[in-house]
């Protein structure tokens, strides 16, 4: 289960500045990487179809967290800042 800490504050610095969620960005890479080095297409539509599917619904799933947590400073970020992929998601 996500959680939100105040105290720690909102972060978008780094790689924050352009994904809001780089680790879920950084996973499917790992993912779709694997698969292609050993060039399995099956493993590469099971990530597309499964494992990226279900790392932006856990995506969405923090940024209602966020917002409720942060408000209007999430809601500026999420104006600026794109979900996973940058430029596009």
């Amino acid at each position: 289960m996500p959680k939100a800490d105040q105290g720690t504050g909102l972060v978008t610095t780094g790689l924050y500045r352009l994904v809001r969620h780089p680790i879920y960005l950084g996973l499917a890479l790992l993912a779709m990487g694997e698969a292609l080095a050993f060039g399995s297409w099956p493993a590469l539509m099971i990530v597309l179809s499964g494992i990226v599917p279900t790392f932006v619904w856990r995506a969405r799933a923090e940024e209602k967290l966020l917002s409720r947590t942060f408000g209007e400073r999430y809601a500026f970020y999420r104006q600026r800042t794109k979900m996973i992929i940058p430029y596009l998601l």
